[in-house]
């Protein structure tokens, strides 16, 4: 374990766009070894990500644990805790390095590299996709998930995506101006596609349709906001759907207590969700 751990060690420090703690790393040590002892690689990649997941209840939630210090956009690596976009990342970026059959470090950071920004390229604070209906779009366009709310009984989705760039005092980096304008240029970008959703009202008659490790973005009628809240789908016994997730105010990451649908109807702000399955790589 030691010798493992002092290699990943190594590796990280020749990729400088990378920000890790070595806590982070013996936590992917934990998560490999995981994987290996319920022979996860046996397994479909979406039923891999419901499992990586379930791994990590109990982790605390920790908020906006990918902002680095500084100007400069890094890829901060963050297994000691999550909010509910890095719960998602970090399960699938596993779910991928075990069935591609990698194990270092070093290839964990590229996973999440490739989910994280545009066209898996680092290129700014921008090139993050800080949207979620843009991540699911970009990671569509490149074969790492698909986008199957449409055909799981989903209606178009038209609301105007405007957040980020109608309140720049929320987020520090977009004090920058060439930020500013970058994300008013993604905004419009987004506006021009068509986007589906499952309203939470009808979200009961097609649950039966989600498949286990489903990774759910909450819709939400905050202003100019497109998704709220994220997640993984858990099929329990009962056959219903119910959410893995990182709930904010110092709560641990759980599995609700009641199905999915009922989770929604209890949010006055939550309007429904969109559907991202996880793809063999």
């Amino acid at each position: 374990m030691r010798k493992l751990i002092y290699l990943i060690a190594f590796i990280c420090c020749i990729y400088p766009q990378a920000v890790y703690t070595e806590q982070d790393s013996i936590a992917f040590v934990y998560i490999m070894q995981y994987a290996q002892e319920q022979k996860m690689d046996t397994l479909s990649i979406n039923e891999i990500v419901a499992k990586i997941g379930s791994f990590f209840i109990g982790s605390d939630y920790h908020i906006s644990p990918i902002e680095p210090d500084g100007d400069e956009e890094k890829l901060v690596v963050h297994l000691s805790g999550f909010d509910c976009y890095t719960l998602v990342e970090a399960s699938l970026a596993s779910a991928r390095m075990i069935k591609l059959k990698k194990r270092t470090f070093f290839e964990f950071i590229e996973e999440l590299k490739k989910i994280r920004y545009r066209g898996g390229e680092l290129n700014g604070y921008t090139s993050r996709l800080h949207y979620f209906s843009d991540w699911i779009f970009d990671n569509s366009a490149r074969g790492i998930v698909e986008d199957i709310t449409k055909k799981n009984g989903g209606s178009r989705y038209n609301k105007r995506i405007n957040f980020m760039g109608s309140n720049p005092d929320k987020y520090l980096r977009l004090e920058n101006p060439e930020n500013h304008k970058s994300i008013r240029e993604i905004e419009k970008t987004i506006n021009r596609r068509d986007y589906y959703f499952i309203p939470k009202e009808k979200l009961k008659f097609y649950e039966k349709k989600i498949p286990n490790g489903t990774i759910i973005g909450i819709t939400t009628n905050i202003n100019g906001l497109d998704i709220s809240h994220t997640g993984i789908a858990i099929r329990k016994e009962d056959k219903k759907i119910y959410f893995l997730h990182a709930p904010s105010g110092g709560k641990k990451i759980q599995i609700t207590q009641m199905p999915l649908a009922e989770y929604l109807k209890r949010n006055k702000t939550q309007t429904g969700v969109m559907l991202a399955f996880p793809l063999e790589p």
